[in-house]
C-alpha cells in the first residue's frame, strides 16, 4: 500500500495527514498552493507544491481555493496598475494644459466633449463610451489624487483576489451601474474616476464578506470589515462637499459589490 500523505506546515514540520483532510483544507481555502505535499503515487519521494499536483487540480478550481491561489501568487496586478498610471498621466496632462504649461491638444478637447456621462450624453447624443471616458477627466488636483488613491489601492486588492479578468468584470459592472444611476438621478453630466473607485471598493468589501475565514489569514485585513471603516469615513467626508455625484458613487459601489 502507498504510504501516508505528508505535508510541510508553516513551521517547516512534516505532518502525516489523510486525503480527506487535505481535500477539505483546499476546499475551505485554508491550504496554500505552495504547501509541500509528498505522497508516493503522486510525487514519489519528493515534496511538490500542492497547487501543482494534477490529482488536486479540480479542487483548486473551486471558488475558495481559487481565491486563495490568486491571493498567494507572486504575480503583479498589472491591469489595475496600468489603468491607474493611464488616469494619472492623462490627469497630469490636463492639469498642466489648464495651467498653460502644455498646449491643449485636439484629443484633449475631444475628450472633454465626449467624456461627461449622464442622461443627455447617453440618450440624446449616443455617447455610449462616456461611462468609460468620464473616468479619465478630472476637475482639479484634489479631484484627481483623492480618486487615484482609492482607485490604486482598491484596484490592486481586487485584481490580487480575482485576477485581471475579474478586475475587468468588476470595472464594467461598476461603470454600467454608476452610469445608470447618474442618468436616472443626476441633473447634469458627471466626470471623474470616483465611480470606478467606489465600485472597486464595493468589490473589495464584498470579497471579505463572501469568503470570510476562507481568505488566507495574512490577507483578511485587506477585505471586508478590514476596509469598511476607513472608506466609510471617506464617503462620509464626500457627503459634505458640493459638486459630488453621490448617485454615481452609490451606483458604482453597488455594481462592484454585486
Amino acid at each position: 500500500m502507498p504510504g501516508p500523505i505528508k505535508v510541510v506546515d508553516v513551521y517547516g514540520d512534516i505532518l502525516p495527514v489523510t486525503q480527506a483532510w487535505l481535500e477539505e483544507e483546499i476546499r475551505q481555502g485554508r491550504l496554500s498552493p505552495h504547501t509541500g505535499v509528498q505522497h508516493a503515487p503522486w510525487t514519489g519521494e519528493a515534496f511538490l507544491p500542492a497547487g501543482e499536483l494534477p490529482q488536486l487540480q479540480a479542487l483548486w478550481s473551486e471558488p475558495n481555493p481559487a481565491l486563495a491561489r490568486l491571493l498567494l501568487r507572486k504575480r503583479a496586478a498589472w491591469l489595475s496598475s496600468a489603468l491607474s498610471l493611464l488616469i494619472l498621466g492623462l490627469g497630469l496632462w490636463q492639469l498642466l494644459a489648464h495651467a498653460g504649461v502644455l498646449e491643449r491638444t485636439r484629443w484633449m478637447t475631444r475628450l472633454a466633449e465626449l467624456g461627461p456621462t449622464g442622461f443627455e450624453p447617453l440618450v440624446f447624443e449616443g455617447a455610449w463610451a462616456s461611462p468609460w471616458l468620464s473616468q479619465l477627466i478630472h476637475g482639479g488636483p484634489d479631484h484627481l489624487f483623492v480618486n487615484l488613491a482609492v482607485l490604486g489601492y482598491c484596484g490592486y486588492r481586487v485584481e490580487r483576489a480575482h485576477g485581471a479578468s475579474g478586475f475587468a468584470a468588476v470595472a464594467a459592472a461598476s461603470l454600467g451601474s454608476g452610469a445608470l444611476a447618474i442618468g436616472l438621478f443626476e441633473p447634469v453630466p458627471v466626470v471623474g474616476s470616483s465611480i470606478l473607485a467606489f465600485g472597486l471598493w464595493g468589490a473589495q468589501i464584498a470579497t471579505g464578506f463572501r469568503f470570510g475565514d476562507n481568505l488566507p489569514p495574512s490577507h483578511r485585513k485587506f477585505y471586508g470589515y478590514g476596509n469598511l471603516l476607513a472608506f466609510a469615513v471617506l464617503w462620509a467626508g464626500s457627503m459634505r462637499h458640493g459638486g459630488v455625484s453621490h448617485w454615481g458613487h452609490l451606483g458604482g459601489l453597488l455594481g462592484g459589490a454585486g
